[in-house]
């Protein structure tokens, strides 16, 4: 296994897959945490809301877009998953407040 990968489709895949990961548990996490009004999520919700989310699935949206090397039906899941975090984040702003 190398250190860095050579062809772009490896480098789409080795970006693609964690940003997939990190879109899906942050949306879980956040879909969860808006049913209990927890204190952290009080001072954090706005900025996961409405920042990361939106910011990471705007970057996987464009990734899967643009990259190459990806499977059919994971650049559909993903394209899904990336507009999911772009509109559901800054929704879910008031519910983690």
């Amino acid at each position: 296994m190398r250190l860095f990968p050579r062809t772009a489709a490896d480098w789409t895949r080795s970006l693609a897959y964690p940003l997939f990961g990190v879109c899906v548990i942050l949306l879980f996490v956040s879909t969860v945490a808006s049913f209990g009004g927890d204190r952290v999520w009080k001072y954090a919700g706005a900025s996961i809301g409405g920042v990361l989310l939106p910011l990471l699935g705007l970057s996987l949206g464009l990734s899967c877009l643009l990259g190459k090397g990806l499977d059919k039906t994971f650049r559909k899941a993903a394209l899904v998953v990336a507009g999911l975090s772009v509109f559901y984040g800054p929704m879910l702003m008031p519910a983690l407040a």
